[in-house]
């Protein structure tokens, strides 16, 4: 009875372990190929947008903080996640946009920041981007209508 008690336990350990080394084998496996890697530098992140493989990568910009987290294939296209995470001092305006998204599309074999290029992306922080854009536009215009002006009138 005593021996069979002991062999009975003894199955039950090597069942567990057996179960662990599973468990851990496939957290290893999903690690390694199939979970997020996190780039250091621009050029870890580019290889894993032309590959469009996941990646997360932080461009620390003189005028943001920018957060790009590559999500896999949709489509024929590479989709990535960008967030504003920081604004920093500057005449942008963007102050008010910190911790918005958006969605961007990239061509497969393509890579780049993606809110360089808008008309590819969607979503709120995309949105707020471009009034940014034109509410300098404007700015600028309202600033300059004297030469625009005259530039106008050298045509006619």
């Amino acid at each position: 009875m005593k021996k069979e008690g002991r062999a009975e336990k003894r199955n039950w350990k090597i069942i567990i372990l057996g179960v662990l080394a599973v468990v851990f084998l496939a957290l290893a496996i999903n690690f390694t190929f199939l979970g997020e890697r996190d780039c250091k530098d621009y050029e870890c992140f580019k290889g894993a947008m032309e590959k469009c493989s996941k990646a997360r990568y932080v461009n620390d910009a003189p005028e943001a903080s920018w957060r790009y987290t590559i999500l896999g294939e949709k489509d024929g296209a590479c989709n990535i996640e960008v967030k504003l995470i920081q604004a920093k001092q500057g005449e942008l305006g963007l102050e008010a946009l910190m911790g918005y998204s958006m969605g961007c599309e990239s061509r497969i074999g393509a890579a780049g920041y993606p809110e360089k290029n808008l008309e590819n992306c969607h979503g709120r922080l995309k949105e707020e981007l471009q009034g940014v854009m034109i509410n300098k536009l404007y700015g600028y215009i309202l600033q300059n209508v004297g030469k625009i002006n005259e530039s106008l009138s050298d045509f006619e």
